[in-house]
């Protein structure tokens, strides 16, 4: 969300230097949730479980970025299909074209 690589995979493209790109989705803005919680154990958001700005529901389809650039994007919601879209990616970025994959991991 707010590293998206939309700007990376238009450069990558329009100098012909194709990349693969990886974004492991838990969508959710950790780095942020855990300091309020620890600091604020009994407050407003921890009671609710409403993280405002935080948890990232629904999260964006990263993975239908990859055509609006020319990129191949898939999105991998099983972990066991992790390493096989992995070397899919990689040969996609050997062939010319960059890559998206969007990893569902579970949410925090």
């Amino acid at each position: 969300m707010f590293g998206e690589p939309l700007a990376a995979l238009w450069a990558a493209r329009a100098h012909n230097a194709p990349i693969l790109i990886v974004i492991f989705n838990n969508a959710c803005y950790n780095a942020t949730k855990e300091p309020l919680v620890g600091a604020y154990a009994e407050g407003y958001s921890v009671r609710g479980s409403r993280f405002v700005g935080i948890d990232l529901i629904p999260s964006p389809r990263y993975d239908l970025l990859g055509p609006v650039v020319d990129a191949v994007g898939e999105r991998i919601e099983d972990p066991g299909e992790v390493l096989s879209a992995l070397r899919r990616g990689l040969e996609h970025v050997r062939n010319g074209r960059s890559v998206i994959l969007d990893v569902i991991l579970a949410h925090p």
